[in-house]
């Protein structure tokens, strides 16, 4: 006599499939939101009453065979920072955040780091002098000069 599957049968042999699809939903949901996360904008510097201020911003993407994105002065609020400045050109940015770590920029324009190689990345200076901190974290006076270079090696540039 041929004996059947039990409806207790089947749960049982189906409960390690469904605990591991439902783990797997889970995990794509936390990995989806974590992603979401990243990409999002940083926030330009408030408005500070209509006060602002006049800075030099170079954006160099020769390294890349992008040329010079852009050259001129930009007008940012009293007390704004490097991103900022970079915000105001109006070229499309490539950013992250990261908490502690503060705003990074992967692209400017059609120069993006991280679609070129791992080893690629973009690097700024203040007044001939590079940055150690990030770009949201600097914050300029009237007059500074901002540069910003892409480096197919900024492992190497680091270094210079």
């Amino acid at each position: 006599m041929k004996r059947g599957i039990s409806t207790k049968e089947r749960a049982a042999a189906r409960t390690p499939l469904s605990m591991t699809v439902t783990f797997m939903a889970m995990l794509a949901l936390c990995v989806s939101l974590a992603l979401a996360g990243c990409a999002q904008q940083a926030e330009p510097a408030a408005d500070t009453g209509g006060d602002l201020m006049t800075v030099s911003l170079k954006i160099d993407a020769t390294d890349n065979g992008d040329g010079i994105l852009y050259d001129g002065t930009v007008d940012i609020p009293v007390e704004g920072n490097v991103y900022d400045a970079l915000v105001a050109t109006g070229l499309d940015l490539v950013t992250s955040t990261s908490l502690g770590m503060g705003v990074y920029v992967d692209g400017i324009g059609p120069a993006i780091a991280s679609k070129v190689s791992s080893l690629a990345g973009w690097m700024y200076d203040v007044n001939g002098e590079r940055a150690s901190v990030s770009c949201d974290a600097y914050v300029l006076k009237e007059g500074d000069e901002v540069v910003w270079t892409f480096y197919q090696d900024s492992i190497s540039a680091m270094q210079q």
